[in-house]
């Protein structure tokens, strides 16, 4: 039951299960869950990208993903955004992160976001946008469970939950489990878009521990949304 309570916590498919704690034993299967959501939202481009402008089903695909998680990342790079840019110690950070309003750090993060994402992803099409959202949902998927076995969490929430229940086992599962779509498709060279990920998830751990003392949900969010990104890039730049 853990895998539907994964899929619930990641995306708005009703499953029937909802338990936060789960989902949070269960995140070895984040990269099968990415793999799933990309080829729905992969196939959504695939498709138009073969009637309309590239740049359309570039954004079209991206509305798909946003659907389908419910903005559930994004939320988090806004607040994670809003929270580097603020003044103050870790505790003030952590307060304005949890404001529920979104300043201008959220905002501009979240448009650099999908800016980059479009751009890259119209560069493909046909079965190549399909391939390019595909490994880069599984990518971003993974780069969350590499987070919370490096990372050590800031406050009580999400973060924290996520932390305890990942251990040295789950991220080899996780590991395999991206493996298997990379080495169906080896001439893509998609280990890189995969590492890319990875590296986000460092450099975004590195921050959050400078600025708020470790990871929270939001942090977890924001790496999601940055590895998308970045993924996509490197596909779209071999």
């Amino acid at each position: 039951m853990g895998l539907l309570d994964a899929v619930s916590f990641l995306s708005v498919i009703p499953t029937g299960h909802n338990s936060l704690e789960r989902a949070a034993s269960s995140q070895h299967w984040f990269p099968i869950i990415g793999l799933l959501l990309g080829a729905i939202s992969g196939g959504i481009g695939w498709i138009l990208s073969l009637y309309v402008d590239a740049l359309l089903s570039a954004v079209a695909a991206l509305a798909t993903l946003y659907i389908l998680t419910g903005l559930h990342h994004t939320d988090g790079l806004a607040d994670f955004a809003d929270g580097l840019m603020g003044r103050g110690n870790a505790k003030k950070r952590l307060q304005i992160m949890r404001d529920k309003v979104v300043g201008t750090g959220g905002i501009s993060a979240i448009m650099l976001c999908v800016v980059c994402f479009v751009a890259a992803a119209s560069q493909t099409v046909g079965v190549e946008i399909f391939v390019a959202i595909v490994i880069s949902e599984v990518a971003a998927k993974y780069a969350m469970v590499v987070m919370s076995y490096m990372g050590r969490p800031a406050a009580e929430g999400t973060g924290a939950l996520f932390c305890s229940h990942m251990d040295t086992k789950r991220l080899c599962v996780a590991t395999a489990l991206w493996a298997i779509p990379v080495a169906t498709i080896p001439m893509y060279g998609l280990v890189w878009p995969v590492l890319s990920a990875v590296a986000v998830s460092v450099i975004v751990l590195y921050v959050a521990k400078r600025t708020i003392g470790g990871i929270t949900g939001d942090v977890f969010g924001a790496t999601h949304e940055i590895s998308r990104v970045a993924s996509i890039a490197v596909i779209v730049s071999i």
